[in-house]
């Protein structure tokens, strides 16, 4: 996993650790998925993308508290100037993946997010939390088509 932090990382050597990934045993995922949340901080565009890119790869394989941890810190880069659609697209997978407890905290980062200052940080959240309404129990759909409705008719006010 050292290699991450290499200049020449490329498709081939992602590619690999995305084979490696799929036959790793359970054991050993703890430090696969360690080393890919460490990677989230490094200062290197190049290697944050590949360690959200394997991830989401090798989501199936982590269990709820590392999904609920993978999906938070993803969450709270979403103020980060370089974020792309590529990177929304692996926090919905993991938010996919989640499940009770773990679903409903998403849900009220995802409602929080909303209060964010930044518009594409709102629109993120808003994508999210309709991408993954299937998921959602009827309080918490309600609440959002409310919280949605209700800010609509505020920012139409304010115009």
């Amino acid at each position: 996993m050292n290699r991450l932090n290499d200049e020449d990382i490329n498709w081939k050597f992602i590619h690999s650790i995305e084979e490696i990934l799929r036959k790793l045993k359970d054991e050993y995922l703890d430090i696969a998925f360690q080393n890919f949340m460490d990677g989230l901080n490094n200062n290197k565009k190049l290697i944050r993308e590949s360690c959200v890119n394997l991830l989401t790869k090798a989501s199936m394989k982590w269990n709820q508290v590392q999904l609920d941890y993978a999906f938070r810190c993803l969450m709270n880069r979403l103020n980060d100037e370089d974020i792309n659609w590529k990177f929304i697209h692996s926090i919905e997978e993991i938010l996919r993946k989640l499940k009770d407890e773990y679903l409903d905290i998403a849900f009220q980062n995802l409602m929080e997010g909303l209060n964010n200052n930044k518009q594409r940080v709102r629109k993120a959240c808003v994508d999210l939390l309709t991408a993954a309404s299937m998921q959602w129990n009827k309080i918490q759909l309600d609440t959002l088509f409310v919280r949605l409705t209700m800010k609509e008719s505020k920012d139409r006010d304010e115009h």
